[in-house]
């Protein structure tokens, strides 16, 4: 009986032991993870100032011959740096972006999300009260929105006017995706 007893205790503490490893190993991984994420933050950040440089040495390069050489590749970097101001994270995690006139504040954030996530929403196409049937992307929606309202309220903006506002451009502070939506 002491035998067992003491092979219990054992094994306890070979499973507490075990089991606070696995800990430091996740830890330790989180912590990589995180470390990672930020670095590409930091780089994408730095993504417009990267083109803008570009478009300027191709500026330049066009300009030390006749002729359009790099009229193409100049075309190119224009694109991206559209796009890359379309949509835009600070430093504090806000997601900025554009909305044109002519497109709707909701169709402005989704689009922005999406191209954040690099991927389209899921959608179920079940309306209320069919919750049980939306799809996880639908119900993050919602309560994306109900942040990025009260996200606007603290800011001073009026949500029932900006979800209105489909006639003029706008720029929109939207809270960042990545903690509402899962891959």
């Amino acid at each position: 009986v002491l035998g067992s007893e003491r092979l219990l205790a054992f094994d306890e503490g070979l499973a507490r032991a075990v089991e606070a490893e696995r800990a430091r190993e996740l830890a330790a991984q989180e912590e990589a993870l995180v470390t990672e994420a930020y670095d590409l933050f930091a780089a994408a950040g730095e993504l417009v100032e990267s083109l803008d440089r570009t478009r300027a040495l191709l500026a330049e390069a066009e300009g030390l011959t006749e002729g359009e050489q790099y009229a193409q590749a100049a075309l190119l970097v224009d694109a991206m740096i559209v796009e890359a101001r379309r949509v835009r994270v600070r430093e504090d995690g806000t997601v900025v972006a554009e909305k044109p006139a002519g497109v709707e504040y909701t169709e402005a954030a989704r689009s922005a999300v999406e191209w954040l996530l690099g991927r389209a929403l899921a959608t179920s196409g079940k309306a209320f009260p069919h919750h049980d049937q939306k799809t996880a992307d639908e119900i993050a929606w919602a309560r994306y929105l109900v942040d990025a309202s009260e996200m606007a309220r603290r800011s001073g903006d009026d949500f029932a006017v900006l979800l209105l506002s489909s006639d003029e451009d706008l720029e929109l502070r939207l809270p960042n995706p990545d903690a509402y939506f899962g891959e």
